[in-house]
């Protein structure tokens, strides 16, 4: 055994591959997590990782006590020394042991939040089926190593769990196919299928927004020249337009002069107040009274 990172891991040695007189040995390092407390969930997933290495390294059951108590680190492993103490002077097994344990961080009555959890088991958006079955599986092992209360659920209720995880569409199509799926991994591997033909249906309808997209924008920048042209000749008829309504008055004063001076060639007299060629300004009337 080696240490590695000894504050938090210990790393083992197990052999992968025998020895022989034609072939090395081959190893593996296999790392494992102190463990130092925590809820009864930590403890059942670290059990799990222990027993597994204990079954790899082939530990018996002396060998089990020495590296539970290697293992165990922090304020709890003087709790666990002593219940190490009392379980050998009552000769007690190292299962009667570790089941002391487990009594100690787990509540009696949790298996009834593993139930909650399995039946509330939900495939989260941003998760693959993979790794929902992955979950399914690792509550039915807590369940197996529970220190009481424990048991082994079949197949058909896993199945049933994972069905109920599933989205409800998804779940329709089962039904409505009827493929008989007598496993978890038969189920899996059917929403699996379900699960990349989305994906496969998503990035379509993604390239094809991208690819209209950038069909409107080429439209878009096609229209431009002969927009512009047709906003500048709309320009150019404003002003003309706007140029026309003011000259026209000027025009109008130019020629109403021009028709007065006429008159006032013609007869010789004019009146600049009455505008008018009967008589004179200096005959007019109105004129010299308000001059007075």
């Amino acid at each position: 055994m080696g240490r590695n990172n000894e504050d938090e891991y210990v790393t083992y040695t197990i052999v992968t591959c025998q020895e022989s007189t034609t072939a090395p040995g081959d190893f593996a390092k296999l790392k494992i997590k102190r463990f130092r407390g925590g809820s009864a969930k930590d403890w059942l997933k670290w059990s799990m990782k222990f027993k597994s290495l204990a079954i790899r390294k082939g530990w018996g059951a002396d060998q089990l006590t020495v590296q539970l108590l290697t293992l165990i680190d922090g304020d709890l492993s003087r709790e666990v020394e002593r219940i190490a103490s009392e379980s050998s002077e009552k000769g007690h097994t190292f299962e009667g042991f570790y089941r002391e344990i487990g009594l100690l961080l787990v509540p009696a009555d949790y298996s009834e939040d593993l139930d909650e959890e399995l039946w509330t088991l939900t495939k989260r958006r941003d998760e693959t089926v993979q790794r929902c079955s992955a979950r399914l599986r690792e509550l039915a092992q807590m369940y197996t190593k529970l220190p009481q209360d424990a048991q082994t659920l079949s197949e058909n209720q896993l199945c049933r769990y994972f069905r109920r995880a599933m989205p409800t569409n998804w779940q329709d199509k089962l039904a409505f196919c009827e493929i008989s799926c007598e496993t978890v991994t038969e189920l899996a591997m059917y929403f699996e299928r379900l699960e990349r033909r989305e994906r496969q249906n998503g990035r379509e309808r993604q390239n094809g927004q991208g690819k209209n997209g950038e069909r409107g924008q080429g439209r878009r920048d096609q229209q431009r020249p002969f927009n512009d042209r047709n906003n500048r000749r709309d320009r150019r008829n404003q002003r003309g337009h706007h140029d026309s309504h003011e000259n026209r008055p000027h025009r109008r004063t130019v020629t109403d002069n021009k028709k007065q001076n006429d008159r006032h060639d013609d007869t010789g007299m004019w009146c600049k107040f009455h505008k008018t060629k009967s008589h004179n300004s200096s005959e007019c009337f109105a004129l010299k009274k308000q001059r007075e």
